[in-house]
């Protein structure tokens, strides 16, 4: 499901057509998805870098800007991907908070780095992993938000 923020900040853009090209996870990245000491699974996808790869290719095809030959092409780096557990919150229920970094290229060789951090409560269990997979999505939209609305984006976009 597209974030209407980022579709909002993404329609800002004049005559703006984005390939999608690999996304990877950084060597020296520090990635810990574990929930209850199993990894979060990635809808359609087999990590977390193809599952950001994808919401960006749906958020780019939603508003219209994305095709898959073109001579602007974006692709990106996992720096850091953490589901970190906060422990118990006021209300006595646990929190936990999604933290993601990437760096995002374009083929023009420009790029900018986006880091977001997404908290949620995981209920009144220690560790909720169906609530942990559940508030991936949000994350990574935040996440995605947050890159487009950097200054620098629209340089990525440009030939």
């Amino acid at each position: 499901m597209p974030d209407s923020g980022v579709q909002e900040q993404l329609l800002q853009l004049d005559n703006v057509i984005l390939g999608v090209e690999t996304f990877g996870i950084d060597p020296g990245a520090y990635v810990n998805i574990q929930c209850g000491g199993e990894p979060i699974r990635f809808p359609g996808t087999s990590n977390i870098a193809e599952y950001i790869r994808g919401a960006i290719e749906t958020e780019l095809s939603v508003a219209g800007m994305y095709e898959q030959d073109v001579p602007v092409f974006l692709s990106g780096t996992v720096k850091r991907a953490e589901l970190k557990f906060d422990g118990r919150l006021s209300s006595g229920a646990i929190g936990a908070t999604w933290i993601i970094d990437i760096e995002l290229r374009s083929s023009n060789g420009r790029s900018l780095r986006a880091v977001s951090g997404r908290a949620y409560r995981t209920g009144f269990e220690v560790i909720s992993c169906p609530e942990a997979a559940r508030a991936l999505m949000p994350a990574v939209q935040k996440l995605i938000r947050t890159a487009v609305t950097q200054e620098q984006f629209q340089s990525l976009t440009q030939t």
